[in-house]
């Protein structure tokens, strides 16, 4: 048998064993992908014990999809220009990381039918995740981006490098001021952790009703308690995602960088992991 992973701090709850472990099930392939918590001072030693192990690979996720990168042999260069690895393929003594969020957000949004030429776009966070999808949607075309962050100082310096490589144009401002905006918002998408926890109800302050009647909130978190942006926004009855969606398409395409699935099969894939209720 051989071994796949996912790292990070905390795991308990990911969806991503269940995601893997049926991909490899309907692959017919005699693998498994395992859930380690393991704490930053031990990063290192993660990583050489699944090389010395002969792991073919491993995910990445909070907080260590930038530490990661120092002990990689090679990083793509969408990775690089992103500045975070969620995805790493082992190759005997070679380590490649590649970050998958970007794709993986697009890839939802086509699943799900939502357009974003000519749209503005709102994104909560300036973090790994929001740079990710930035740095993803701006190829579409998008009318204005709009990025609001806790740290503004974060936002700015975002949205500068956002504009110099994409001539878009971009707004930033503080997370705290994001009721100046709502009027004008196509898709708000949040990017933060503001919500994963049932006592951060900074969402339920937010007058949703202000949001065009057709605009789409995706929350790319998808273990949503009822503060979540998720919840809230079904609460005032707008169209909103949560991000089951997105980690399923990041599964597949992991899956195809470590070279066990092609487009021939994933459709078959997607119609066993919707079965199951990933979807």
């Amino acid at each position: 048998m051989k071994y796949y992973a996912l790292i990070g701090n905390p795991v308990k709850h990911s969806l991503s064993p269940g995601i893997h472990n049926l991909i490899f099930k309907v692959l017919k392939k005699d693998f498994q992908y395992l859930a380690f918590s393991i704490q930053p001072h031990t990063l290192r030693e993660a990583v050489l014990g699944m090389k010395a192990l002969g792991f073919l690979g491993f995910n990445v996720t909070h907080p260590f999809k930038i530490m990661i990168m120092k002990y990689l042999d090679k990083i793509s260069d969408e990775a690089q220009r992103i500045g975070a690895v969620n995805t790493v393929k082992i190759n005997g003594e070679e380590l490649s990381g590649f970050n998958t969020d970007g794709i993986g957000f697009i890839r939802a949004l086509n699943y799900r039918g939502i357009h974003i030429e000519d749209k503005n776009i709102m994104i909560l966070g300036a973090g790994g995740a929001a740079r990710s999808i930035l740095f993803s949607i701006f190829i579409r075309k998008p009318k204005t981006i709009y990025i609001l962050n806790r740290s503004q100082e974060k936002a700015f310096s975002l949205k500068k490098e956002l504009e110099e490589v994409s001539g878009i144009s971009c707004i930033a401002d503080s997370i705290y001021n994001v009721r100046n905006y709502l009027s004008e918002v196509d898709l708000l998408v949040n990017a933060t952790s503001m919500g994963m926890t049932s006592d951060n109800d900074f969402f339920r302050y937010l007058n949703l009703n202000n949001l065009k009647k057709d605009a789409i909130i995706y929350d790319i978190l998808y273990n949503t308690p009822r503060n979540s942006l998720f919840h809230v926004a079904k609460d005032f009855g707008i169209t909103s995602y949560d991000g089951k969606d997105m980690l399923v398409f990041q599964a597949i395409e992991a899956q195809k960088i470590w070279g066990n699935l092609d487009d021939n099969l994933e459709k078959c894939i997607i119609k066993e992991l919707k079965k199951e209720g990933f979807f």
